[in-house]
């Protein structure tokens, strides 16, 4: 996937004199990483609002910093947001190799129709929404997709092994690890004294503290 051009500046006001940047339309940003002290940027925060938006955060980034000659290549670590508006605090970039293959946490998104859902009543219980896949900056994805069409009956599973995110990437998660499960009706069980299965959980959005 080749790589976006995002603008940064040279960033004089830390801590929380940072709030002043956010009235400016600016949001505070790290970069660290590669051996290389941390250094303090600011970006637009439309542009960045735009990148996630569109490229999401596993997008190779060329970060050109103003003052310097040549981008720094590198990703989206964290991202921190207001609990309450959801408006964006702060974002740290790590700096990466284009040569060297990287862990990161990628997204699932489940594609396709279960028949033990459609034909059965059952239940798709979603256990897992992210793996975590190693793969060289350029061709980190943005999401592996699951597909659900192959869970046609009830109690049907589907794991971390099941899944494919190409040739040119590797799913790191357990393999053994419960991605989706068709469970039978509520009632059935219910009729057969059991307890319903647990509610899905739901794993939000890292937060990096400034």
């Amino acid at each position: 996937m080749a790589a976006v051009t995002l603008s940064a500046a040279p960033r004089q006001m830390l801590g929380k004199k940072a709030r002043f940047l956010r009235r400016a339309g600016l949001l505070p940003a790290n970069i660290f990483g590669l051996g290389q002290e941390s250094q303090s940027v600011q970006v637009q925060d439309h542009d960045l609002r735009e990148l996630l938006r569109h490229g999401g955060r596993n997008q190779l980034i060329d970060l050109t910093v103003e003052g310097e000659k040549t981008p720094v290549s590198a990703m989206i670590r964290g991202v921190q947001r207001n609990p309450v508006s959801r408006q964006l605090m702060h974002v740290d970039f790590i700096r990466v190799s284009l040569t060297t293959a990287i862990n990161a946490s990628v997204p699932l998104v489940f594609v396709g129709e279960s028949l033990g859902v459609k034909m059965f009543g059952g239940v798709l219980v979603h256990n897992m929404d992210s793996v975590q896949v190693r793969a060289l900056p350029a061709n980190m994805p943005q999401h592996v997709e699951v597909d659900i069409s192959v869970l046609a009956e009830l109690d049907q599973t589907l794991h971390v092994r099941d899944l494919s995110a190409g040739s040119d990437v590797e799913i790191v998660s357990d393999p053994d690890a419960l991605v989706a499960k068709v469970e039978p009706p509520r009632l059935a069980v219910e009729g057969e004294g059991e307890e319903a299965p647990a509610a899905v959980a739901v794993v939000g959005e890292e937060a990096t503290a400034e």
